[in-house]
Formats: structure tokens, sequence, C-alpha cells
């Protein structure tokens, strides 16, 4: 080596370190930008939204420059140390997001930390299978940082206090301007109604309906305050919402037009009742080959074959479990648990059975303390909730174990039970492999890996995915049979229904191939099917959903209910017939409505579109508002 190149060698790392030396502020800013902007472009899955997202671009710039001014006021040694936390901050997010993603198809939100003992249960180092871009990204923002702390000046600016409060002015200023213009539609005249068209971002940002949306429409600075706050009611919960009197007409209103008989009503009065939810069960399970039991009752019975399972909470199973028992649709965000526990839920389908003279009970192997159902149920209007030690289970992740829990489930008189399957449940990995025993054979007889669009660990995941399932069917298939035995069978009506997708699939883009879909919310289409040994088999065509069911299981039975109260319709009346998704998307078999929308728009379209808005926002608020105000407290005595 020269003397030459011995002196080039240093210049050139002196010019490179005296650049970002030079312009280290803006530099930081990018980097921070750049976090949030790199995310939402690896992750697009997760919202359904443009990365490039305009309010998003707005909302991250100026929290970046926020995040850049406070590192500005403060003296040299201790902005390094900012510089490197707010980056590693920031970095650690992104993989709180990915893994949440990974493992529930949501991102992060502060309302998840109400479940985190319960999510811990099922988790698993597959859900840490980030995208290696992303890993790369992290890492060159945490050595971008080092090179910033490390090459920023030491010497005092003078016009330093003065910069850094003109930034942190600016940004706060644009802040609260930019959180105004999202929420000032919301006033006493707003109330429910989306106004217009453009205004669905308005009540996505205000009242927080789908995390993954709302990630993407605020970026994810905003985002992560925005989740904080709507999740502690620092707003006031019923500021945006309805007031009692406007609840009292909401109901009075819908009540004026009272549910008119149909050819199903009653159908069923007087009979026993078994409600199945069934963990996991997607519809390219539900097959002869893999779930033969399930499949034969299915084809046998009433089969609502567009049927859907929208996700509201990140709880997926709880948020189901929730809206098919009360007919309610619970808030994403803003309550607290203990009020599934607290608050009046006459309507209940526990409670009307039991208004009917049915011992009502519930089954599931997991301890009462997951999701607090011990005492949920109770609330619901259950007698009890029977746990696997209830039931005599050795195991309680394995579903036949729960035949050991017959005699609690077959009361003398009339019954209504609400039994929850386990076996379904994620994470399809070795760790779980318990569930597995006893069905290998079975699995790698009817599974033909040719027809599968999966290799290596997808398959394998698949294959325990399908061996999880039939764990699930041995126990319908065993319950059948004893209730054939016994004669119970022909008295009682069975219920299935699937609490969500098969979402601990690692891969979700598997499982849209398997189910020919190419968006989060066509995703959710699951089974639901009602059998009665003394039916005709019945195909319903009609789209139907998760909040419709409690309706028209009052229909069923024609049990005493006033309809309006509850979210959805019955299927067998003249309502309903479409989807409402998280986000207030929904679909109602030709269109598919999300803030994106840009299909055909001809006036009779855009009216169309505009009343279905309407009446999707209203639904759905009124029902927000009736569980956080704990309304049906007014009605009972």
């Amino acid at each position: 080596m020269t003397e030459t190149e011995e002196q080039i060698r240093p210049t050139w790392r002196s010019r490179f370190m005296g650049f970002i030396g030079k312009y280290w502020l803006p530099l930081l800013w990018m980097i921070l930008a750049g976090l949030d902007v790199g995310y939402r472009l690896l992750y697009p899955a997760s919202g359904g939204r443009s990365w490039y997202n305009l309010t998003a671009a707005k909302f991250t710039a100026l929290w970046a420059l926020l995040l850049c001014g406070i590192v500005y006021a403060v003296p040299p040694k201790a902005r390094r140390v900012l510089i490197i936390l707010f980056v590693a901050f920031q970095s650690f997010m992104c993989l709180v997001y990915a893994a949440m993603f990974n493992m529930f198809g949501t991102v992060f939100s502060f309302a998840d930390l109400a479940y985190t003992g319960d999510g811990t249960k099922f988790f698993s180092l597959t859900y840490l299978n980030f995208r290696k871009l992303l890993i790369i990204m992290l890492l060159a923002a945490l050595v971008g940082a080092v090179l910033l702390a490390i090459a920023m000046p030491k010497k005092y600016d003078k016009r330093r206090p003065l910069i850094a409060l003109a930034m942190v002015a600016v940004s706060l200023g644009g802040l609260i301007w930019l959180n105004s213009s999202m929420t000032e539609s919301n006033n006493e005249d707003y109330s429910w109604d989306v106004n217009s068209l453009g205004s669905a971002d308005k009540e996505l940002y205000t009242n927080f309906t789908d995390v993954n949306q709302c990630f993407h429409l605020m970026g994810s600075y905003q985002y992560l305050f925005r989740s904080f706050v709507v999740t502690y009611g620092i707003e006031d919960e019923l500021k945006n919402g309805a007031t009692y009197e406007e609840l009292d007409a909401y109901y009075a209103e819908h009540s004026s037009a009272p549910h008119e008989a149909n050819d199903m009503t009653g159908v069923f009065k007087g009979k026993n009742v078994m409600l199945f939810l069934l963990e996991s069960i997607d519809t390219w399970l539900l097959t002869e080959d893999y779930m033969p039991n399930l499949y034969a009752l299915q084809q046998a019975g009433i089969n609502f074959e567009n049927h859907y399972s929208p996700m509201f909470i990140s709880a997926g199973t709880f948020g189901t479990e929730f809206t098919v028992n009360t007919g309610l649709v619970a808030p994403t965000n803003g309550i607290s648990n203990s009020a599934y526990s607290t608050y009046a839920f006459p309507f209940s389908l526990a409670n009307l059975f039991e208004n009917e003279g049915y011992t009502a009970n519930s089954f599931h192997s997991s301890s009462g303390g997951i999701y607090n159902r011990g005492v949920v149920h109770i609330n619901w209007g259950y007698e009890k909730y029977h746990s696997w030690y209830d039931m005599g289970m050795e195991d309680y992740q394995r579903d036949s174990e729960m035949i050991n829990g017959y005699d609690l489930m077959v009361a003398p008189d009339k019954y209504f039970d609400f039994i929850l399957t386990y076996s379904g449940h994620g994470p399809y990995t070795a760790d779980m492999d318990n569930i597995c025993e006893g069905h290998w054979e079975d699995v790698y007889r009817t599974v033909d890996p040719e027809k599968i669009p999966a290799d290596g660990a997808d398959l394998q995941e698949y294959y325990r995915a399908v061996a999880h399932a039939m764990e699930t069917d041995a126990f319908i298939g065993e319950l059948i049979d004893k209730m054939e035995a016994d004669g119970r069978i022909n008295d009682t009506v069975f219920i299935f229904f699937t609490d969500h997708y098969c979402k601990y699939m690692s891969n979700t883009g598997l499982v849209m191939q398997l189910k020919d879909v190419d968006n989060m919310d066509m995703l959710c289409q699951t089974p639901f099917f009602i059998y009665s040994k003394d039916m005709e088999p019945r195909t319903v065509t009609k789209l139907t959903s998760t909040m419709d069911i409690a309706p028209t299981i009052a229909n069923l039975f024609d049990l005493d209910v006033n309809y309006a109260y509850y979210t959805g319709d019955d299927i067998f009346s003249d309502g309903g017939g479409y989807v409402i998704f998280r986000g207030l998307n929904w679909y109602d078999g030709d269109i598919y409505y999300t803030p994106d929308y840009d299909g055909e728009m001809t006036d009779d379209i855009y009216t169309y579109i505009y009343a279905r808005n309407t009446e999707v926002s209203t639904r759905i608020n009124a029902s927000w508002d009736t569980f956080r105000s704990n309304y049906f407290a007014t009605l009972t005595p």
C-alpha cells in the first residue's frame, strides 16, 4: 500500500462521517419515517390499503418531525441516547406488529394486553418467522442510528432552542389539526350516520373498527397513539356515539316493524339444543375425507354455504362467542374485559332458553380463567361453565375426551348446551402433536401432497392442521353415536359454527390459495350448518354472518325476544343478505365495499352504497354503544 492510498482511505471515511454529521437531523427524520413506510410496504396484507396512503404519510411525517424536535432540544450527550432509543423502539414495535400479524392476523393494539395471558398459552416460535427484508431494514436503521450518534456535532448550537421549539410546535400543531379533521364529522348531527362515501375513513379513525386498516390509514406512530387513547378511554366513551335517548329512539324505530313469522318460525320449538363453536375449522378442512362425521351432518342438515365469521376484535374466538350468545358486536377497543362479566345481557340465548324452561350449560376444555369464561358465561345466563376438570378429561387439548362429560351435557329435562371445541387450535407444530396422535395414518391416507400448493414446512403444517381437525371430528362422531344409542338424537338440534378461519397457519397466502380468495375479509368464509334428524337437507345461498346466528336461532325455536335488540337478522326473514367486516367493510354478493372502493359508480350504485353504508354504520355503532353504556341494564327491573 502506497502513502497516497493511506491518505485517501481516511479521507473518504472522514468525508462520509462528515456528511452524516452535517445532515444528521434530516437523516434521522428519514430513518424514523422510513421505518413506518417500510413496514407498511412489506406487510400490505395486514390492512388492505396502499402503503403510500396520503393520510398516513402526513401523520408519519409530523411524528418523525416531532421526535426529531425532541432530540434536537436536548444536550448532545442525551441526544445520542434519544436517537438510538427512538429508532430502537420503533424497530422493536415493527417486530411486535409482524409477530402479532403472524399469530392472529392483526397488528398489535393496546386492547390486546387484556388477553396477553391467554394468548401466550398458544405462542410458538413459528410466529417469529419474520420477512428477511424486514430484518434487513431494522438492522440498517439501527446501524444508521449508531452512525448518527457518533457523527453528530458535539458543539453547542445557539439556535438549537428556537429551532427545536419551532419543530415541536409545527409538528404538534399539524398533528392536532389532522386529528381534528379526521373526527370533525362526529357531532350530534352525524351520530351513527355515514353521511357520505368519503367519510368511511373518518368512521374508521374515530371508532377504531379495524386495527389493520387503522394501521395503514394513519401510519404506525399515530396508530400507536390512537390505540392507547381509544383503549384506555381517554376520550369520552359516548362522546361520538349515542346517548341513552338516542338508543331509546333507535330501538323504538326498529321495534315499530316487528319480526314477521316465516316458514321456519318455531320448527324446532321445544327441542333440545347443542350449540357448537368449532375452533378454527375452516371450509377447506370440513370435507368428507378429513372430517367425515361433521361433513355427513352438514350434508344432511341446513347448510349456509355463504357464511362468514368476521373478527371484530383480536381475540377472535371470544369475539365470535360473544356475538353468537348475545346478538351484539363488541367494540373493537376501549372496553375492559370485566365488562363482559358485569354488564346486563337479558336477551342472550342462554337467558332466553332458560325463560322457556331449559337448563343452560357451557362446556370448554380450557380453564374458566381463559377470557374469564368461568364468570362471563354465568353472566350470560349459563348455570355453570364446565372445564376439562369437570368433564373428567386428562388431556384438555384433545376434543375426543370431552365425551367423558356426556352425562353433564344431557340434562334430564330440556337442555341448551354451548360447547366449544379446542383441538382445531394452533399452532400446528410438534409442540401440539399430542392432538395429532391416532390420526397420522388417516392424514397420510387422505392428504394428497400433489394437490396441495405447499411443500416443506408449509406442507407439514397442513398435515397437522388436518390432524387437529380430525380430533374434533372424532369427538362429534362419538357424541352422535351415544345420542343415537340412548334415543336423544331424535329430540335434539345440533347447531355448528366456526369462530374464525384457520388463522393459525403461519402462511396466510397458502390459506388464501386453498380458499381461492385474495383478501382478508373473504378469507372469513367459514362453515355454519344445523342438523336435526327429522329434517330434509337444505342449502341456503343467502349471505350470512356471525351476527345473524342469534336472531336465526330465536326464530327457529320461537323464542320470546324483540329482534330489534340484535345487530343481525333472522336469516329466513327478508332482512340481511350481506356481511359486515372490520372497518365497516361490507359484502352483498355483488359489491365488496371498502374505503378504497374503485368499482363502477353509476347514480344508482352510488345511492345504493350510500344507503348501505348508513345502515351498516348505524347498526354497528348502535351495538357498540349498547354495550359501552350497559344499556340493557336500564331495561331490567
